[in-house]
């Protein structure tokens, strides 16, 4: 059986020319981790960026905050030299920067939604999802 092991952030993945980066990126999910290969600046980014949908941020227990967990994980991408995002879903991204901004900007327009819904009354969160306004 083979030996399996947790990946961390840095640690190397080679595979034929490829010698790929684990970069830690938890938001979608606690342990999400993309793979990064600096010579051809592609990142191999799962659920991570996505080009046309938003990912779904999983919140297991209130130990965590997976929302601003993600948002400091687009920002340690944006920051990185990349050419290609491959996602786990739908098509390839050639212009990661924008497509992070858009994804930070639908959280910050959501949270505006969710904090005007709220108002000055305590709201559980079935109450705030109930009302015929939401979304609209």
């Amino acid at each position: 059986m083979p030996e399996i092991s947790i990946l961390k952030d840095d640690d190397e993945i080679i595979a034929g020319s490829y010698r790929f980066k684990c970069v830690s990126t938890p938001g979608h999910s606690l342990g999400h981790t993309c793979l990064y290969e600096p010579d051809k600046k592609i990142l191999v980014a799962g659920d991570h960026i996505l080009i046309d949908i938003t990912p779904n941020i999983q919140c297991w227990s209130d130990d965590h905050n997976p929302l601003q967990n993600y948002l400091a994980s687009l920002d340690k991408v944006n920051d990185m030299e990349i050419d290609l995002v491959l996602p786990g879903h739908r098509r390839p991204i050639t212009d990661h920067k924008t497509r992070i901004a858009e994804l930070k900007d639908h959280h910050e327009r959501r949270l505006r939604e969710v904090l005007s819904l709220l108002g000055d009354d305590p709201r559980t969160a079935y109450q705030v999802a109930s009302r015929d306004d939401v979304g609209s």
